[in-house]
C-alpha cells in the first residue's frame, strides 16, 4: 500500500512538472505570437479581404436589467462596419426589468430583440442562429463588455479555412471585492494559457464570455447543447471533434463581471468542475488519441488529472498537518511542551528525498516564471498587484473547495442547477 502511495505521489508530480515544461517550451517557440506590433494577425488589426464579412452577435440574458445595457453599449461602440454588424438580444423568459432595460436601444436598426419562454441559455444561442443569416456568429454574455477593436483582431483569424471558432482574452470588469481580485489574477493567467493551447490546436471551451463562430458550422455539426450547463465547452469539444480548428486572438479583450463572493465563486466553479468532467466522459473518444492532436493527448488528459492531483496534495498536506498536530498535543501530554517544542520537525510531504525536493523546488520556479510572463504580457508589464498576492495565498485553499464539490456531484451522477 505504502508502494503504490508513493508511486502516486511521485507520478503526480512528474506530471505537473511535466505541464509546466511543456508550456514553458512551447512559449519559447512561439514567443512572437505575443508581440504586439503592427503586423501581429491576431493582436494588430490586419485587414481582412475585402469586403469585410458580416457578423451577429447573440446576447442570451436572463434578469441582467443591472448589465445588459452596458453590454449592448459596447456591441454598438465597435469599430466595425455598422450596415455588417447584427445585434440579437435574446430575452429567455426574464422576470425583472430586462426588458425595459433594452427597450431604448430597440430603435437603433442594429437591434433586435427576441423574447422566449425561459429553456436556459443553449435555446436562447439556438434561437439567435436560427435568425441569423450572416457569415459569423458571436456570442456575448450579458455581463460581458467588449473592447471597441476586439472584433477587427478577431475576424482576420478565419483566414485559415480550419478554424471554426476564436476565443478572446478575457479579463475581469472592475474588480473590488477579495474574491474579484483573485479572479483578474486567475484571468489574467489564463489569457496565455489559452493564447498557448490554441497555438497546439488544444482549446477546450470557447468562452461564453465571448467567441465567434462561422454561421457554417452550425450547419455542420448541429447547434448548442444543455451539455451540463456547460454548453461553451461542450461546443469546443464537437468541434474538435469534427475535425475543425479553434484559435485565440489575443489582443481582442473582454471584460467580464465576476463573482464577488465566496459562496458565489464556489457556486459558479463547481458547475464549471462538474460540467468539465461530464464533458469530457462524453467526449472520452477524444482521449489519447493521435488524431485529435494536442488536445486528445495532451490538454484534456492534463486538464482531467490536474482535478485529483489538486485533490490528492490537498489531502495530503491536511492529514501531513492532523498527524503533526496530534504528535505535538500527544508530546505536551507526555512529556511538557518544552521539549516537545524543541524537537518540532514538520514537512509539508512524507517524502523528504533530494529528487521529490528538487522536482517540487522546480515547479515552483516554473510556476514563478510562467506567472512573471502572463503578467507582462496581459498587462503589458511586469507590475504585481494585490489581487496577485491574494491569489497566491488564497487560490489553493478554494479551489480545492469546489473541485472536491464538484467530484461529489459526479460520483453521486447529480446534475447541476444553472439557477
Amino acid at each position: 500500500m505504502e508502494n503504490a502511495f508513493i508511486i502516486l505521489f511521485g507520478s503526480l508530480l512528474f506530471v505537473t512538472l511535466y505541464f509546466q515544461v511543456f508550456l514553458f517550451v512551447t512559449y519559447l517557440e512561439n514567443k512572437k505570437i505575443f508581440s504586439k506590433k503592427e503586423g501581429q494577425p491576431d493582436y494588430a488589426y490586419v485587414p481582412f479581404p475585402a469586403p469585410l464579412p458580416s457578423v451577429t452577435i447573440i446576447v442570451p440574458c436572463w434578469n441582467e436589467a443591472k448589465t445588459i445595457g452596458k453590454t449592448i453599449l459596447s456591441l454598438l461602440a465597435l469599430e466595425y462596419p455598422k450596415e455588417k454588424l447584427r445585434i440579437f438580444v435574446v430575452d429567455d423568459g426574464s422576470d425583472d426589468e430586462t426588458a425595459e432595460a433594452i427597450a431604448p436601444f430597440l430603435q437603433n436598426p442594429s437591434v433586435r430583440y427576441f423574447h422566449k419562454e425561459n429553456g436556459g441559455k443553449h435555446t436562447a444561442l439556438n434561437l439567435g442562429i436560427a435568425e441569423a443569416d450572416t457569415d459569423f456568429v458571436g456570442c456575448l454574455d450579458a455581463d460581458s463588455f467588449v473592447a471597441p477593436d476586439a472584433l477587427l483582431r478577431i475576424v482576420p483569424l478565419f483566414e485559415n479555412q480550419r478554424v471554426m471558432a476564436v476565443t478572446p482574452s478575457i479579463k475581469v470588469h472592475s474588480p473590488e471585492t477579495v474574491i474579484q481580485r483573485i479572479q483578474d489574477t486567475e484571468y489574467t493567467l489564463s489569457i496565455i494559457f489559452r493564447k498557448l493551447l490554441a497555438s497546439i490546436n488544444a482549446q477546450y471551451v470557447a468562452p461564453g464570455p465571448f467567441s465567434i463562430y462561422r454561421r457554417s458550422v452550425f450547419n455542420t455539426i448541429g447547434v448548442f447543447k444543455q451539455a451540463h450547463n456547460t454548453e461553451d465547452m461542450e461546443i469546443a469539444l464537437r468541434i474538435h471533434a469534427h475535425g475543425f480548428a479553434i484559435e485565440n486572438a489575443f489582443g481582442a479583450e473582454v471584460y467580464t463581471v465576476a463573482p464577488e463572493t465566496l459562496r458565489d465563486i464556489l457556486k459558479q466553479r463547481i458547475r464549471w468542475t462538474y460540467g468539465f468532467m461530464r464533458n469530457v466522459f462524453d467526449y472520452r473518444r477524444l482521449l489519447f488519441k493521435k488524431q485529435y492532436g494536442n488536445l486528445g493527448m495532451f490538454s484534456l488528459p492534463i486538464a482531467f488529472l490536474s482535478i485529483g492531483a489538486v485533490l490528492f496534495f490537498t489531502s495530503y498536506i491536511l492529514k501531513n498537518i492532523a498527524a503533526y498536530v496530534y504528535q505535538k498535543v500527544v508530546s505536551v501530554s507526555t512529556i511538557g511542551i518544552s521539549s516537545s517544542l524543541g524537537n518540532s520537525h514538520f514537512s509539508w510531504f512524507f517524502f523528504d528525498t533530494t529528487m521529490t525536493t528538487l522536482v517540487i523546488y522546480m515547479s515552483f520556479v516554473l510556476f514563478a516564471v510562467m506567472f512573471f510572463i502572463s503578467v507582462y504580457h496581459a498587462r503589458d508589464r511586469v507590475l504585481l498587484s494585490r489581487g496577485d498576492a491574494y491569489f497566491v495565498l488564497l487560490y489553493g485553499l478554494i479551489a480545492p473547495l469546489w473541485m472536491a464539490r464538484a467530484v461529489v456531484k459526479l460520483a453521486s451522477w447529480r446534475p447541476i442547477k444553472w439557477r
